[in-house]
């Protein structure tokens, strides 16, 4: 048996490890399971095997970054994620293939302490990253695909109104885990009066569509596509936020008639986290401070926002505080 002060100090190693399961939940499932799991010891405990009482080891077992889509559906779909007791009993009784499988896994490791010990799993948790992070997650991979499809739309030098996606059933866009199917309308023309290209968009809740227009100087379309790219992410990002606020009960269109004041069009309770969830997109993808993506935009985008130096600082201070919170 290890003694106390010897499994503090393996727990100290342990809560820094992350362990990875391959391998079947359901005895016989023919479905490879893929996540991450970390274990604690919390002591030992008299059990009784084949007649005679031993020291088992007491195993704690936090399973989390479920990869597979099985995982997925039985832990992340779940409200009981965290009631241990819960997932004590529902590991013993029906995930009881994986629960011997961990404990294998674990006595393998353990025995580099201890070769002698018996062990079990006393507790079982499951970690689930926050909703908010899985949409964020869902989010990404929808602005993803749009900006595939339109990048492919603009390489064909095409002028015209295109709807996406473009598929044989007429439907729009669907991903897995974002609640709104949506689709996208894309205007695309040429105009050889400015250099470089200007993008523009907005979210219709009442079909649920982006409105994309993209003017570019076709003599520019190569060098400008970079930033374009960058752009299509930020107002997808807003937009799709816009599509999320009208799923959720939250997009007041009352406020909308605040258009012809820009400062108050820009302070609006729905305009301010679409804001936050453009930049922070591209700030994200260009490497980018926030900050300096914000400024950079409102210094850009005069003919968008229509907003004088004191009311873009204005607008700015309370995008910088509301990321921040």
């Amino acid at each position: 048996m290890l003694t106390e002060k010897e499994i503090d100090k393996i727990n100290g190693v342990l809560e820094k490890k992350t362990f990875n399961y391959k391998g079947e939940l359901i005895y016989e499932a023919n479905a490879v399971a893929d996540l991450d799991y970390r274990f604690k010891i919390l002591g030992y405990k008299k059990m009784i095997s084949v007649g005679d009482y031993y020291d088992y080891m007491k195993i704690s077992v936090t399973l989390f970054n479920f990869k597979d889509k099985l995982s997925q559906l039985i832990f992340q779909e779940s409200e009981d994620h965290k009631d241990k007791f819960f997932w004590k009993k529902f590991f013993e009784d029906s995930l009881w293939f994986l629960n011997n499988q961990l404990r294998f896994d674990i006595k393998s490791i353990i025995s580099i302490f201890d070769s002698e010990t018996r062990l079990v799993i006393e507790e079982f948790s499951i970690e689930l990253p926050e909703k908010k992070k899985i949409q964020e997650q869902m989010t990404r991979y929808a602005i993803r695909n749009v900006v595939k499809d339109i990048v492919k739309i603009l390489k064909t030098e095409e002028e015209g109104e295109f709807t996406l996606p473009d598929n044989d059933y007429g439907g729009g866009y669907k991903f897995n885990k974002f609640p709104v199917e949506f689709s996208v309308d894309l205007y695309v023309s040429y105009d050889d009066s400015f250099d470089g290209y200007k993008l523009n968009a907005q979210y219709s809740h009442e079909d649920d569509t982006v409105e994309i227009s993209i003017v570019y100087n076709p003599s520019d379309l190569k060098t400008s596509l970079y930033e374009i790219v960058g752009e299509l992410n930020e107002v997808l990002a807003h937009e799709l936020e816009h599509s999320l606020q009208g799923y959720r009960g939250e997009f007041d269109t009352e406020d909308d008639e605040e258009k012809t004041d820009s400062l108050k069009y820009y302070l609006q309770s729905h305009e301010i986290p679409a804001q936050v969830a453009g930049f922070k997109r591209l700030s994200k993808l260009q490497k980018v401070s926030f900050e300096s993506v914000v400024r950079n935009w409102f210094k850009t985008h005069g003919e968008f926002h229509h907003l004088n130096d004191d009311e873009q600082e204005i607008v700015i201070n309370k995008l910088l505080e509301v990321k921040k919170s």
